[in-house]
């Protein structure tokens, strides 16, 4: 719907599974290169553990935009950020770790669906606002229509801010390839099975390519490397897969 087409960007693998199919999904969409992270297995449990804490408050009320005073629109959206700093205070955020993004979901009249418009929360006028909900609908369907626009629901996103870790910089001295690899293992590419090279990722240099087909092991994943493919490491310890 977007247009933007798959091609021109790298695949992100991560989870236990990803970088075993990785590969294969790529070709089926047309991608040339794919990034696996370090620690892939981990990757959606650090985003966890790191993530800010996030909080969505909503109050609906239909209106006609242009015949909605701007002063029910401070009120409400304020009211959502006392409920906000409310719940964060509660969470355990100070108030310099406390940030908040308001919106309004907006349609035309007779449409039963919205698209969410970014607001200020002092926001002077709601011109501005039909504006950019009329921007906003034309870059989504094509154009833009001469209807009545309305403010369905405003919302209020809140988060707390959390502490983030200093991550560990990567040790890239004593690797060599020679040493990468671990053993072979028998594997099946394209319908013919035949021993494949298992790699221990920990052990590859940096910017030194590994042709596939291989298997790249690691603590939680494995990485399959198909034939036509090749692997390396980059400076930030992230494995690169680049298609011939």
């Amino acid at each position: 719907m977007r247009g933007i087409d798959a091609r021109r960007f790298a695949l992100f693998a991560f989870g236990g599974a990803g970088p075993l199919h990785a590969a294969a999904v790529a070709e089926e969409l047309g991608m040339r290169r794919l990034v696996v992270p370090p620690l892939p297995g981990n990757f959606s449990a650090l985003g966890l553990l790191v993530a800010d804490v996030r909080r969505d408050f909503v109050r609906t009320r239909v209106s006609v935009a242009a015949q909605t005073p701007i002063e029910q629109v401070h009120d409400i959206v304020h009211e959502l950020i006392a409920e906000g700093e409310a719940e964060l205070a509660a969470a355990g955020f100070a108030p310099t770790h406390r940030r908040y993004s308001a919106s309004l979901d907006m349609r035309y009249r007779g449409q039963s669906f919205e698209l969410s418009v970014p607001i200020a929360a002092d926001l002077p006028a709601l011109a501005s606002a039909e504006a950019a909900f009329q921007e906003l609908y034309a870059a989504r369907y094509g154009a833009a229509t001469g209807r009545a626009v309305e403010i369905v629901s405003y919302r209020l996103a809140a988060w707390g801010l959390t502490e983030k870790p200093r991550l560990p910089v990567p040790q890239h001295t004593g690797r060599a390839l020679a040493s990468a690899v671990l053993g072979s293992r028998p594997a099946a590419f394209g319908g013919t099975i035949g021993p494949v090279k298992v790699i221990d990722r920990h052990a590859l240099p940096v910017q030194q390519a590994l042709n596939g087909p291989a298997l790249i092991e690691e603590e939680g994943s494995t990485t399959v490397v198909p034939p036509g493919w090749s692997a390396e490491v980059d400076a930030t310890d992230c494995l690169v897969l680049s298609r011939a």
